[in-house]
Order: structure tokens, then sequence, then C-alpha cells
């Protein structure tokens, strides 16, 4: 069972990259959310009753996939040594002469889709508000879930530690364990894309019908991702 919980991490790790490790160690991702029902759901079939989010939590520092190449990203920058087929690509970023790299093959397509709108000032809080957004409300989102499932609940321990001590940091471990993390990240989601919308909208970087356009094609990006998702939640 230890050995199922430390390795579960791997499961969200398709390639090396930043968003697997970082995933894996996030408080708040929906590979957390989906690791947590599991460890619950494997606990209730040999029948213990635990604190899935607080396995979670102890099982980071064992986590050395995501620790390892979160080093090894940082020690790359530092060093600036690259191999293999990233050096391959870092030469021919930098227009290598050199002969073995073929400058005019494997090119990024230029993407116009994620290039700024001409005539519309740049700003970084156009980016840090919605993300920021997403992330309080998530938290917000995932204590209520918690919080509500814990007081209809039976469990009068919990129920009289969220009476007396609502914002303790054992409250809080107990609200996330109990919440349910796909409405919980649905509702952040939905709610930060709104306050998106709204900005590009009153900052005048989009038109309303704008907005909801590019919207929609945003998400069409993350179906791969949700098929992804349902796949690996059938496997449960």
């Amino acid at each position: 069972m230890v050995l199922i919980v430390l390795s579960a991490p791997l499961a969200f790790a398709a390639e090396v990259d930043t968003a697997a490790p970082i995933a894996g160690l996030a408080i708040i991702s929906t590979c957390i959310g989906l690791e947590v029902g599991l460890i619950n759901d494997a606990f209730n079939t040999i029948g213990v009753e635990v604190d899935a989010f607080g396995i979670f939590l102890n099982t980071i520092p064992f986590r050395f996939y995501n620790i390892l190449i979160l080093a090894f990203i940082v020690i790359t920058a530092l060093l600036a040594k690259d191999f293999g087929p990233m050096r391959t690509a870092e030469l021919r970023a930098r227009g290598s002469k050199d002969e073995n790299i073929d400058n005019n093959t494997n090119t990024f397509k230029e993407e116009s889709d994620l290039e700024p709108k001409e005539g519309v000032k740049l700003s970084i809080y156009n980016a840090i508000i919605p993300i920021g957004t997403l992330i309080l409300a998530a938290l917000v989102s995932f204590y209520y879930s918690g919080y509500s499932q814990i007081m209809v609940g039976e469990d009068k321990t919990l129920i009289q530690l969220f009476t007396s001590h609502p914002y303790s940091f054992e409250a809080i471990k107990q609200a996330f364990s109990a919440s349910d993390a796909s409405v919980a990240l649905f509702q952040s989601a939905l709610f930060a894309s709104m306050i998106a919308n709204l900005m590009a909208v009153g900052k005048k970087i989009f038109t309303l019908s704008e907005a909801i356009e590019v919207w929609i094609d945003g998400m069409k990006g993350l179906f791969m991702t949700g098929v992804i998702l349902i796949l690996a939640w059938s496997l449960s």
C-alpha cells in the first residue's frame, strides 16, 4: 500500500518537464485531487479509514522523481549544459553554424493565436490577477466543500473542531481531505475565467463576443487533457 501511494505521482508524469513534478508536489491541483481520491478509495477497500490528504502531505518528502527533476532543471539552467535532443534544440534556437544542426528543419510553427492583440498595452497584471484569482478561489472552494461535507456528517470530533477552531491548520487539512476536488476546481476555474473575461472587456482588449470566442478556443486546447483525465479516472 505504501508503495502504491508513493508511486502514484509517476502516473501523471507523461514526459520530463516542469509540469508533472510541480503538479505532483502542489497542494492544489487536479492531479492531487485525483490522487487523494485514489488514496482514500484504496484504503477503503481494505477497511481502513484514513486522512487521505494527510497521507498525501506525508509522502511529499519521498517524491524523489518530482524533487530530483526540479533540481535537475535548476542545475541545467545554472550550468548551461544541454545534451541529446535538448542540446540540438538549444543550438538551433541560437542559430548555430554547426553543420550537423539543420536550422531549417523542425522549426516551431508561429502560433498567431498566442500573439497579443495589436494596439493593446501589455500588462503583467493581465496574467497575475486571473491566476491569483484561480489560486485563491480554489483554496476557498476546497475549504468550503470539505467544511460542508464534515458539518453534515456524523463525526462529532471533526464537527467540534470546526465549531471551535474552524481556521486552524488541522481544520483546514481535514476540510481539504473531505472536499470534492472536481467540483472545487471547476468552480474556481469558472470564476477565474469570468474575472479574466471581465478584465479583457473592461480594459477594451476584447469585445464581449471576442472574449467568449477566445475563451472557447482556449478550452479546445484542453480537450486532450480532459480525455487523459477521463481515462485515468476510468482505471478506478
